[in-house]
């Protein structure tokens, strides 16, 4: 490994862009399923349907048909001891005596072999089913 200088540093910093490179946009990228970020009073979400489905959410818990209703719920998918991976569910919440955990996926991204091994150790390691909308 290499090791640089300041004045290498402020060489390779000073230099101008590669011509047909637009610094602001070499970053930015377009969602992978199309989605569309979307925000409301209650922050920020990743589809408008998560929006959607959190406003319906709040609706029922000020009706009193759930209860303790949470968002972005991370969850450590442990097996044998050995952390396999997370699951960040998009709402939590009470109904009655039964816990619903509860994710907005398209029909797409429900599809995705990563998410359906995550629903999978879900039930497997918390006893939870993964309610999708």
């Amino acid at each position: 490994m290499a090791n640089w200088t300041e004045k290498d540093l402020a060489t390779i910093l000073s230099r101008a862009p590669m011509p047909g490179v637009d610094i602001d946009r070499a970053h930015t990228r377009k969602p992978k399923y199309r989605n569309q970020k979307a925000s409301n009073k209650d922050g920020t979400f990743d589809s408008g349907k998560e929006a959607r489905r959190w406003s319906e959410l709040v609706l029922l818990e000020r009706a009193g048909k759930i209860a303790q209703l949470r968002r972005q719920v991370p969850y450590a998918l442990v097996v044998n001891g050995i952390h396999v991976c997370s699951y960040i569910a998009d709402a939590v919440y009470s109904e009655g005596a039964r816990v619903v955990v509860e994710d907005t996926k398209s029909e797409v991204t429900r599809k995705l072999p990563v998410y359906r091994i995550k629903v999978k150790l879900m039930q497997a390691c918390h006893g939870l089913q993964v309610s999708e909308q």
